[in-house]
């Protein structure tokens, strides 16, 4: 299985939360429909969560627009500043994986320091929690298009093989970009 790479931040001054996305059909509402039994969320080679639950401490799968692993939890801010691996696997009611990506995400002590080389911020799928950062419906359509035409897509999961983004979100942020400069 082929694993996608995303970066994640998270900043010591906001929410302590990781938002995961799961490639699941959008077009699926109900949580029972997407037959998960287990998951695991694995932080640097170290099973930290394992029960789906909806309270600080356990991963919460859920929709909004997409669906997401997220863990809400402030034991995160417990890790050391820089860079992390987190692991995510999903599996079916049959005991069968069905995801199992993996990532890197940042902690970093002040949002400040989330700046890029020009001293402007990078975007994150946090971005994806403010309306603000949106495109419009067409700018996203004809983004999603480019890319679902592009070899570089992997397209079980819809994730770009160059930045290791859910393109199906990454297309809806205004300032995000191809990877490879085609659009």
């Amino acid at each position: 299985m082929e694993q996608a790479v995303m970066n994640i931040s998270i900043y010591r001054d906001s929410i302590p939360f990781i938002s995961y996305p799961l490639p699941f059909d959008e077009n699926i509402n109900i949580f029972s429909e997407l037959k998960i039994r287990n998951a695991l969320i694995i932080i640097d080679n170290e099973i930290k969560y394992n029960e789906i639950i909806m309270e600080e401490g356990g991963i919460a799968i859920s929709k909004r627009g997409f669906w997401y692993a997220e863990i809400y939890d402030n034991k995160l801010f417990d890790l050391e500043n820089g860079e992390h691996e987190l692991s995510v696997q999903v599996f079916d009611v049959d005991g069968n994986e069905i995801v199992n990506n993996k990532t890197i995400f940042t902690i970093y002590k002040k949002q400040e320091d989330a700046k890029d080389e020009h001293g402007e911020e990078d975007v994150t799928p946090l971005d994806l929690l403010s309306s603000k950062n949106y495109t419009t419906k067409e700018i996203r359509n004809e983004r999603l298009d480019i890319c679902k035409a592009c070899p570089r897509l992997f397209k079980p999961t819809k994730t770009c093989k160059e930045c290791g983004c859910f393109m199906s979100m990454k297309t809806w942020l205004k300032d995000a970009s191809c990877p490879i400069g085609k659009w």
